[in-house]
């Protein structure tokens, strides 16, 4: 039983949300700015709540411009989702998204496809056994990342 207007899929101009198996496709398009970052993180919250996944996959493709509170998006959807045992895997990151990763250091943070073939190895690697040591040593690079940023993580202390 789905609450009222619960749909499988849900639109905002730079927002497109749709469920598939046992994952949930997110497509941003345009500019993931501070004017829009917190909505955003709202309409995908709100729309992950009422799904039953084990992946997200965020298609950054047609993402033309994204700032700190982007990422601080970005960050946060996955470090929720690892809470939950869950993924998130970028596809298709624009060159504008990469460069922009790769500026704080975070490139190596997240699992991104190129493509659908890569994409697919992704799932493929979800299915075997979950290996999360690889993360365990970016742990300090990334805090000190992330402290560097600080204007999107509004609950660490200032």
């Amino acid at each position: 039983s789905r609450h009222k207007g619960g749909s499988r899929e849900r639109c905002m101009h730079e927002l497109h949300i749709e469920s598939k198996e046992e994952a949930v496709f997110v497509v941003l398009k345009d500019e993931v700015t501070l004017e829009i970052s917190a909505a955003l993180r709202k309409e995908i919250e709100a729309a992950l709540s009422d799904q039953d996944f084990n992946v997200v996959v965020v298609d950054m493709s047609a993402i033309s411009l994204m700032d700190s509170s982007g990422i601080g998006l970005l960050v946060s959807l996955n470090t929720n989702l690892q809470a939950a045992g869950k993924k998130l895997f970028l596809l298709r990151p624009s060159f504008y998204v990469m460069k922009t990763l790769e500026l704080v250091r975070l490139g190596q943070f997240f699992s991104i496809a190129n493509d659908e073939e890569e994409l697919a190895a992704l799932f493929q690697d979800t299915a075997g056994s979950p290996n999360e040591a690889s993360d365990a040593e970016e742990g300090e690079t990334l805090e000190e990342t992330l402290e560097s940023l600080g204007d999107f993580a509004p609950d660490a202390p200032q």
